[in-house]
């Protein structure tokens, strides 16, 4: 099965290059070929690193540093689940509240209101953004709200 997606992954490439008015040489269609199956291997490569930023994370005292470890996790998943960002948010969010940090605990939220439209979460998260008070944020917060 991994061959025939291979093999037409590989035979659209070579089509919509020729379309293109493109050369196809060997070496290019090669190079598709081992990012195709390298693939699994970067994609359990990316698995590893994030277990190990939680495992990191977990060890972390309470403070600015675990804080910006959740969002950088949190933003790890953004692309491919968002629910796990989602809980990586909320959990940055629970340890603000706990540190007492209430820039980064506007921020948080502000990135997790971001995130429900695409959980089609729309309107809550149209309505929250409509409760923030945009003079009372830090510059750097005007920047996320934006964002």
């Amino acid at each position: 099965m991994k061959r025939l997606l291979l093999v037409l992954s590989l035979m659209l490439y070579a089509v919509s290059a020729l379309e293109a008015g493109l050369v196809v040489d060997a070496n290019s269609l090669s190079g598709l070929q081992e990012a195709m199956l390298e693939l699994p291997v970067r994609q359990a490569e990316r698995a590893r690193n994030l277990d190990e930023l939680k495992r990191r994370r977990q060890s972390l005292p309470l403070g600015r540093e675990r804080l910006l470890m959740a969002e950088k996790i949190a933003r790890s998943y953004v692309a491919e689940n968002i629910d796990s960002a989602l809980m990586y948010f909320h959990r940055a969010i629970a340890d603000a509240k706990a540190a007492g940090a209430e820039d980064e605990l506007v921020r948080f939220r502000m990135e997790t209101y971001a995130l429900l439209p695409m959980r089609s979460v729309t309107r809550e998260s149209i309505e929250a953004f409509q409760a923030i008070d945009y003079s009372a944020l830090s510059d750097e917060n005007k920047r996320w709200y934006w964002l």
